[in-house]
């Protein structure tokens, strides 16, 4: 049949599905933010449900489909989408301060200091071993 083909080339067996990918939320916009969105896409093994940034003319904008909330948000938006681990990017580490960290601490979330030269698909590989 050409559906068993298919979960073939999927890597699945008839009857089983495809584990939900890990919703991140991206603090900091930059160039590795993009890439590693475009790469989440392709790659299916994470989902970025939001990135953070503190300037107001961000706000309610979109990245590759993905909206731009305030850090305030964050705690919000990870029990709205299921999120236990934040990426966060060097030069946006200033966005969280120390209440903020601790309220995230306190929620079980997890964050990740991701570099900003590195390789996206270091990244996105240091992000699904994290959900897993």
């Amino acid at each position: 049949m050409w559906f068993a083909s298919l979960f073939s080339y999927l890597g699945l067996k008839a009857g089983t599905r495809r584990p939900a990918p890990v919703a991140v939320i991206l603090v900091g916009i930059g160039y590795p933010t993009h890439r590693l969105i475009e790469l989440s896409r392709r790659h299916r093994g994470i989902e970025v449900v939001a990135v953070i940034d503190d300037y107001p003319w961000h706000h309610r904008t979109l990245i590759q489909g993905v909206r731009v909330h305030y850090p305030s948000e964050i705690a919000a938006l990870a029990a709205k989408h299921g999120v236990s681990d934040l990426g966060v990017f060097g030069d946006a580490a200033h966005l969280l301060d120390a209440a903020l960290r601790q309220t995230l601490l306190e929620r079980h979330l997890r964050l990740h200091d991701l570099a900003d030269e590195a390789d996206p698909h270091t990244l996105l590989q240091q992000l699904q071993n994290a959900g897993t």
